[in-house]
């Protein structure tokens, strides 16, 4: 796993240009708002695969959110949820 930082603050060319060099599968993010830059950006990202966000989705932001993930075959999870998915498969330690 390689750790690559994508600050929005450096604007969406950027932003792409990032994740198409390092051929980013999944990122991390903090704000219900990043997640749905980034998928705007997604048909330009094509390895974009999953968004892991570090906090609950807003109820109220929530649907709107999963529907364009959804049409954008991008997985969301939230970062408990990651925890759960790797409590279920352990992998052992090398």
């Amino acid at each position: 796993m390689i750790y690559v930082p994508v600050y929005d603050t450096l604007g969406e060319p950027a932003m792409i240009h990032i994740m198409n060099q390092t051929g980013l599968r999944t990122i991390f993010v903090d704000k219900t708002e990043n997640v749905l830059t980034l998928l705007k950006l997604a048909r330009r990202v094509p390895t974009l695969e999953r968004i892991i966000l570090t906090k609950r989705l807003p109820e109220d932001k929530k649907h709107k959110v999963m529907r364009k993930a959804c049409r954008k075959r991008i997985q969301i999870f939230t970062y408990q949820q990651l925890l759960e998915i790797g409590q279920l498969k352990p992998v052992a330690h090398h």
